[in-house]
């Protein structure tokens, strides 16, 4: 049996298998068990193939080729060419160079690439990370020669589950879905939304048994804040699903924000509004980031960068009562969140058996998890936030193994049925064991003429949380229907294109409406018309 998942995000890449009846990660050449999405590129001095380099060796080579180097590029995906003044391609988030007519597809200048054609698009980027996950699969199962016929045909061609934030539109999912497909990399690909993956890593994981009727999955990213609610019917086993999302808004805005303060900190010094480089902002960025790692184990980190700018070094000393300052709004940023999805959920009061799965990378952070745990209590599991930035790769494996062993599932829409899926895995202990009972499941539920089998689940209490129309106030700013796209998904919905989950955005939402303007938008120009 192959099957492997892989966890696509827009900071780190993850892969994992489950193999046992139990989840194994898989390691990069670097022994990492998240790689960054870094990529450079180097171009060898003899005029031989360009060289790719990857993850944390890519962070380092950046600070010396940083024309070469890319980063982030997921959030790219599906985006068009930018207009003059998109705050998005400020030069002062990112260093490289788009390129592309407006309206047509996004392209990145990378000078080593060719003399004649340096610009790579959001698709051949992402193929390169399919290659390098395959080649990283295959040294793990196979050594590094790579599949050969004692491996098998299935060896040879794993089934592959990725993971995609579910607001994706369709132009971006096929972006995803290509760079996997279209050279024969995983020929077998299937696509599944972040919350669904969360669901089947929480639950054949690190959760008991008994699994609640109401669930809420908070994803804390690096470009964003995510809330899905999934709401189960203890009669019928009927399950509706809504999401919400704010843009902008994940653990990178805290990389921007710490630069802002350590800029100030900087021009306070010296007395004056100091002009800087693309290459000084990079190494800032990189510092704050290992900064704000750092201190969710540490009293304090010194953010320091040497000769910074005219031959002047930045030190900056950032303790955990400053950076609380930073931490506690985005906190409140993230309860306020939850809060809105409640309230839009269950508008008589949320109910006492609902559950909150606290997940991403940001969640490690104390005052996140504080906040959400002072508000919510009880009802955040904790075991969850032990593994919380490895539950949507554990899921995604979870799912590429059941669909190894029954494709026939992939024409359901997988979070209708993550319950009796989970329950028939833990009964086996491993996919292959429980083959028989997946594919009867799946022809079951297919079976135009038999209406599907209602879950078999205790009975649901009637108790409330709140009285009726009680709506819970959330702790700082508020979240607002204008700064939060929703999405609603009946259960009666299902995909039938391979592609797990299908949930567009609602038509009527609208952008987000946090300020953008923490760095400069030009470097090299006077930014005290800029500040946030």
């Amino acid at each position: 049996m192959s099957a492997v998942g892989i966890d696509f995000g827009t900071a780190n890449i993850a892969m994992a298998v489950w193999q046992d009846g139990a989840f194994r990660i898989l390691e990069d050449t670097h022994g990492d068990a998240r790689s960054s999405t870094f990529l450079a590129f180097k171009a060898n001095t003899g005029g031989g193939k360009v060289e790719r380099i990857f993850a944390s060796e890519a962070i380092s080579q950046s600070t010396l080729n940083l024309d070469n180097t890319l980063f982030d590029i997921k959030q790219f995906v599906g985006r068009p060419a930018p207009q003059q003044g998109d705050m998005l391609f400020s030069t002062s988030h990112y260093p490289f160079k788009c390129s592309g007519r407006p309206g047509m597809p996004i392209c990145f200048e990378v000078p080593s690439l060719s003399a004649r054609d340096s610009s790579i698009s959001t698709l051949d980027v992402c193929k390169i990370w399919m290659h390098r996950s395959r080649k990283l699969w295959e040294i793990s199962h196979m050594g590094t020669n790579g599949p050969n016929e004692a491996s098998g045909a299935n060896i040879a061609h794993p089934t592959c589950v990725v993971t995609y934030p579910y607001w994706w539109n369709k132009k971006q999912r096929s972006v995803l879905k290509n760079s996997a497909k279209q050279t024969g990399i995983f020929p077998k690909v299937f696509l599944l939304n972040d919350p669904t993956a969360v669901l089947f890593g929480a639950f054949l994981f690190s959760l008991p048994s008994t699994i609640p009727y109401n669930v809420v999955v908070v994803d804390v990213g690096a470009k964003s804040l995510a809330a899905t609610v999934f709401q189960t019917n203890g009669r019928t086993g009927s399950m509706e699903e809504r999401s919400f999302h704010v843009l902008d808004c994940g653990t990178t805005r805290l990389d921007y924000l710490l630069m802002r303060h350590c800029l100030d900190q900087f021009e306070a010094q010296h007395k004056r509004i100091i002009q800087y480089t693309a290459a000084a902002i990079h190494r800032l960025h990189l510092a704050c980031k290992e900064a704000k790692e750092k201190l969710l184990t540490q009293r304090s980190k010194n953010i320091s960068v040497d000769d910074f700018t005219d031959e002047k070094d930045l030190l900056v000393m950032m303790n955990q009562k400053t950076f609380e300052t930073f931490t506690v709004p985005y906190a409140n940023k993230v309860v306020s969140l939850i809060n809105h999805a409640l309230n839009q959920a269950f508008p008589r009061g949320p109910p006492e058996d609902y559950e909150i799965l606290l997940v991403g990378q940001a969640s490690r952070m104390a005052a996140v998890q504080q906040g959400v745990k002072r508000e919510f209590g009880d009802h955040v599991n904790a075991s969850v936030l032990l593994s919380a930035d490895r539950a949507a790769v554990h899921g995604a494996a979870a799912v590429a193994m059941i669909l190894e062993v029954a494709p026939v599932l992939g024409r359901l829409k997988l979070s209708q049925h993550y319950r009796p899926l989970c329950e028939i895995l833990r009964t086996h202990g491993s996919a292959e064991k429980a083959r028989n009972d997946l594919l009867a499941y799946g022809k079951a539920q297919l079976r135009p003429s038999v209406p599907p089998k209602p879950l078999s689940l205790p009975e649901k209490s009637n108790r409330q949380s709140a009285g009726p129309g009680r709506q819970r106030i959330a702790p700082g700013a508020r979240v607002s229907n204008k700064s939060v796209h929703s999405s609603r998904m009946e259960s009666s919905k299902s995909s039938q294109d391979m592609e797990l989950e299908e949930r567009p955005v609602s038509a009527s939402s609208h952008a987000p409406s946090f300020d953008q303007r923490i760095l400069p938008s030009h470097l090299g120009q006077n930014r005290s018309d800029t500040r946030a």
